[in-house]
């Protein structure tokens, strides 16, 4: 048997200038995803900026975790 695990943070980082993160600004959105199968994956976009992104995407990434 084996055991899925899934380890959400959300929280503001000091990046470096070569990083991909480091120019992610304005209204664009960013989330690292580091899986078994596709390794490190970075997902870039528009967003609506402040709280109501943080909880778009961590309800999304709740429902893929439950299969919806």
């Amino acid at each position: 048997m084996t055991r899925e695990k899934l380890n959400i943070r959300m929280a503001p980082i000091l990046v470096q200038k070569d990083e991909l993160l480091y120019n992610v600004n304005k209204v664009y959105n960013t989330i690292k995803l580091n899986g078994n199968y596709t390794g490190k994956t970075i997902f870039y976009g528009e967003g609506a900026e402040g709280p109501a992104t943080a909880t778009a995407v961590i309800s999304d990434i709740y429902k893929i975790k439950l299969g919806g």
